[in-house]
């Protein structure tokens, strides 16, 4: 019985270790084949265009020399113009159709729109109720509040929608932009509504992450309040923002 006892510990522990190096030896090779086939993969993949590459210069971040949005908006003029002669005329023939974006007249090319809603626009009204400043979401544009716009501007409300830098112009304009970039750009559209409003009611609405843009503002203006116009109210859509389970306690 000793003997047997010996003999199926020993058994046993050849046969685990056994098991062991076997298993090492799929995971290795496992995970070689996996490489090459991601290598292969991606090897299979388009080459990056030029809307994926190019880096336009005119686009405003907090170091730009721009005091009010009235120069934010001419900046972005230069910016489309710039987006125009280096990715719009620099598009590959073979890339061309009547549904890419970066086609001059493509179905989807923004700049064919009347109003190009990709960028910032104002709303004016005499005699206005108020004024609601729009912040759209990440990777989005103004347009994605154009009819809220409507809305409000046929209600008597001014309106002003920002285009966020890094937005509708291509995707490598994400590349490098900082959450400061935009947190400025909301500075500067709440200081213009207050010069045209004086003391009447601006309101901030906020779509995904122009919802935390708008609190983040509104914290440090109610903090500065000798320097930053504090909102009326906020108005928020999906918003990007984590609300802790305690928050219901907030009230008391």
């Amino acid at each position: 019985m000793r003997f047997l006892d010996i003999y199926v510990i020993r058994f046993s522990w050849w046969s685990l270790k056994k098991i062991y190096r076997v298993l090492i030896v799929a995971s290795v090779g496992a995970l070689f084949i996996g490489l090459i086939g991601f290598y292969l993969y991606m090897s299979s993949l388009p080459t990056l265009s030029t809307w994926h590459t190019t880096l336009l210069k005119n686009e405003f971040t907090i170091h730009s020399k721009v005091k009010n949005i009235s120069e934010y908006m001419d900046l972005e003029e230069k910016l489309f113009d710039e987006l125009a002669i280096e990715v719009y005329n620099k598009t590959l023939p073979s890339e061309q159709n009547r549904v890419n974006r970066y086609t001059k007249e493509s179905i989807s090319n923004p700049s064919l729109w009347k109003p190009n809603l990709n960028k910032s626009f104002e709303l004016s009204v005499t005699n206005p109720k108020g004024a609601v400043l729009l912040l759209h979401g990440m990777s989005d544009s103004p347009y994605s509040l154009h009819t809220q716009a409507e809305y409000l501007h046929k209600n008597g409300f001014w309106v002003l929608g920002l285009r966020m830098p890094g937005h509708g112009t291509i995707p490598s304009g994400l590349r490098n932009m900082k959450w400061q970039d935009m947190a400025a750009v909301v500075e500067l559209g709440m200081k213009h509504l207050e010069e045209k409003l004086g003391s009447k009611p601006i309101h901030i609405m906020g779509y995904s992450t122009g919802a935390p843009l708008a609190l983040n503002y509104t914290l440090k203006a109610l903090k500065e309040k000798s320097t930053l116009r504090v909102p009326d109210s906020l108005v928020f859509y999906s918003p990007a923002i984590g609300v802790s389970k305690a928050a219901p306690l907030a009230v008391w």
